[in-house]
């Protein structure tokens, strides 16, 4: 590693977190230093809520370990938990770094192995985990230290564990988006890339779940042996993922820990090297090949050109399929979107499943638990709830500001506002629509639900999605960001997307407290059902006008200026 390439991870770091574009916007204007005060505000307050409520899950996990002789069950989990999701993110943000950045026509013609800058940009992703992996890990870590006796050596090995962990998940997720684009390159074609990747990343999350569930020891003799401590619940949870496994022995500092930590880093450091000689030999051949751009080449006779020319389509449509084209190839916004609606639900499962008395049984007892009346309905306003909080993503905080300096084109364009609106709408449940489903109907066979259920949580989502949808686009039209070059840009101090999650824990707030006054009263789950469903819905009327209200002044402004 020679100064270049220091001086490369130091110049990409800068861009992608905007180092200097925040000193000279906020700290040399002290004037506008309150949005990023305001906006950390939200995200601790949000985030701070949710991560207290993953201590407490942590806690109970570890006096369930501790109860059953193995305390370094609360280790194996958390790593286990932020390697999967480093796993499936990686996927997505390797490939955004990787292929798709601005950057890429600045940084080939420059003397740098491809090696050396696929290195870099791996860097600058890798810190960007950390902002995951560290409030995972963190926790445990302490919690463990509380029920085994531990010397300063533990805290050094699980200070570099916490550092090394998100090496080995995204440098698999790097192999696979380099060998993908490569066999894919000569499609010419992001957009399938970009969707392929969104596929991957779903499927891997179902494998990892369907794993999960199946790898128990079923029987009889199964459950004796748990109980009477022959299990090592640890080394069958690690061998979801063995990795974690090798993690966890590493901090326990027994006489074997030196060699699992060399495994660990060894495996991580083998793999990162094949990464970066795999990169050496197709990386600038995958991404040129992406450059080249062919059209469509088809003979029309003059009957077929008349056809064509005299066809006509609704604004609507034709705004809806440029939302689509904008929104799919450019895989920032499909991570931003698409991700909350797969990680969410996985991180609820799998919560739960730490919460019951029988980790080994875990999807049985949720399954048992939730099989009453009342344990059903909880059941299906938790998942609701969950996807009206992961559906105010990028989709909809984004919805205007992602058109960037060519949000003027669509201002001036002689279409009423009304239809950019719905078309932005209807884009919006079209790209989140099939997930939507696919996760429900997942988690509904996962939880053993009937029809009815799975009918009744549709239902219940459709107005609360869209609610969720009109929040986070108004957040985006009262505070568009159409000054960026890049998506990173975009969504660095993006204020929208903070303000978005205030105001969906806000009206989360305001429906449980109407499910729990429900809940209380004297009606049959049938009238509890729909009446969540009739505020949810009613909420969307005003809600739609008062978007379409903050587009109309933003639409005007956009022409004036």
């Amino acid at each position: 590693m020679n100064r270049a390439f220091f001086s490369l991870v130091k110049t990409l770091l800068n861009v992608q977190y905007g180092i200097s574009e925040f000193r000279e916007r906020y700290i040399k204007d002290k004037r506008r230093l309150w949005q990023p005060i305001v906006l950390g505000l939200i995200l601790l307050v949000g985030f701070g809520t949710l991560f207290v409520m993953y201590v407490f899950m942590l806690i109970g996990v570890a006096a369930g370990g501790a109860a059953l002789g193995q305390p370094e069950l609360v280790l194996t989990m958390t790593i286990l938990l932020a390697q999967v999701i480093e796993l499936i993110t990686g996927v997505f943000t390797i490939m955004t770094a990787f292929y798709f950045a601005q950057d890429l026509s600045i940084l080939i013609p420059m003397p740098l192995k491809p090696s050396q800058i696929v290195a870099a940009k791996f860097i600058g992703v890798m810190l960007s985990e950390y902002l995951l992996t560290i409030p995972l890990m963190a926790p445990a870590i302490i919690i463990y230290a509380n029920y085994a006796a531990v010397s300063a050596m533990y805290w050094i090995i699980a200070v570099i564990i916490t550092l090394l962990a998100p090496i080995l998940p995204l440098t698999i997720a790097s192999l696979i988006v380099m060998v993908l684009m490569r066999l894919v390159s000569a499609t010419k074609s992001k957009e399938f890339f970009t969707v392929l990747g969104a596929v991957l990343g779903v499927a891997v999350s179902i494998g990892i779940q369907f794993f999960s569930r199946h790898m128990t020891i079923l029987g009889r003799d199964g459950l004796d042996n748990f109980a009477i401590g022959n299990m090592d619940f640890v080394r069958m949870i690690g061998s979801a993922f063995p990795p974690a496994l090798w993690a966890t022995r590493a901090m326990m500092m027994d006489t074997a820990a030196a060699l699992y930590f060399a495994l660990f880093v060894g495996v991580s450091a083998v793999l990162f090297a094949g990464m970066l000689l795999l990169a050496q030999a197709v990386f600038y051949r995958s991404v040129l090949a992406g450059t080249e751009v062919s059209g469509r080449r088809r003979a029309l006779n003059q009957q077929q050109l008349a056809g064509v020319l005299s066809k006509k389509r609704s604004h609507t449509r034709a705004l809806f399929n440029k939302e689509w084209k904008l929104f799919w190839r450019t895989p920032m916004f499909v991570t931003n979107t698409i991700m909350p609606l797969i990680v969410m639900p996985v991180v609820l499962i799998f919560s739960m499943m730490t919460m019951t008395s029988s980790p080994g049984q875990g999807s049985q007892e949720l399954a048992v638990s939730f099989a009453s009346q009342q344990g059903s309905m909880i059941f299906n306003l938790i998942i609701v709830a969950i996807f009206i909080a992961a559906s105010g993503n990028a989709v909809g905080y984004t919805a205007f500001s992602r058109e960037g300096h060519t949000f003027w084109i669509s201002a001036a364009a002689p279409v009423d506002v009304k239809e950019c609106i719905n078309a932005k709408l209807l884009s919006a449940w079209a790209i989140m629509a099939p997930f939507v489903v696919a996760v429900i109907a997942i988690l509904s066979v996962f939880m053993h639900c009937s029809l009815v259920d799975f009918i009744i949580i549709t239902l219940m989502a459709i107005p609360g999605i869209t609610l969720a949808i009109f929040l986070a686009m108004l957040m985006d039209a009262l505070n568009p960001k159409f000054d960026w070059d890049t998506p990173q840009m975009l969504f660095k101090n993006n204020a929208a997307s903070g303000f978005t999650l205030l105001a969906i824990l806000l009206l989360l707030a305001v429906l449980v407290l109407i499910a729990i006054l429900l809940i209380a009263s004297p009606l049959g789950d049938g009238m509890v059902y729909a009446i969540l469903i009739a505020v949810m819905t009613g909420l969307t009327i005003p809600g739609y006008f008062i978007l379409l209200d903050a587009a109309r002044r933003l639409y005007r402004g956009t022409r004036l200026s």
